[in-house]
């Protein structure tokens, strides 16, 4: 599966399709705002994945024609790609080694997991942020996890003072 069949619209759906049962099964139980919620962080998900391959893309081509002449230094790098630092950047998971988890730059699915509730294999996904920045210290953070049955189940997660974002 690569991310262009990943579809918006089939997403968009499924969400329309959720509100409207959630609505009409358990409204009395408070699981309309928390499976509207999920669906939504699902959509946010994709688009990110999306906006990262389409920034490091354009990222890559640029530093290419700087190396080529084309293009002088600050031109390349006035509007540098800085994975996680303005916004969450989401990678398919290459592979996770101990503490370690690690980014396919390739952008295509590569590491499965089971789905905890159907047992379905599905692409791990992954989130790297930088959730504080001060003079005391950064706070950098890395979260592995799948998307099925509707939930974001989370796999692994790390935190650290310095950048720590390996794509292989």
């Amino acid at each position: 599966m690569r991310l262009e069949n990943i579809s918006m619209d089939v997403i968009e759906d499924k969400l329309r399709k959720l509100e409207n049962r959630s609505l009409r099964v358990n409204a009395e139980k408070g699981e309309v705002d928390r499976n509207i919620g999920e669906l939504k962080s699902i959509k946010s998900i994709v688009r990110g994945l999306e906006n990262t391959e389409r920034r490091t893309k354009e990222g890559d081509e640029r530093y290419k024609e700087y190396r080529e002449g084309k293009l002088s230094y600050n031109d390349c790098f006035a509007s540098y790609y800085d994975p996680g630092k303005y916004d969450t950047a989401y990678y398919f998971v290459s592979r996770i080694s101990g503490e370690d988890i690690i980014a396919n730059k390739e952008f295509e699915p590569k590491l499965y997991s089971s789905c905890p509730k159907c047992k379905k294999e599905s692409p791990v996904i992954m989130s790297y942020e930088q959730t504080e920045d001060s003079p005391e210290g950064d706070t950098w953070e890395i979260e592995a996890f799948i998307i099925c049955c509707e939930k974001i189940h989370k796999i692994k997660h790390s935190a650290s003072s310095s950048r720590f974002l390996t794509i292989e």
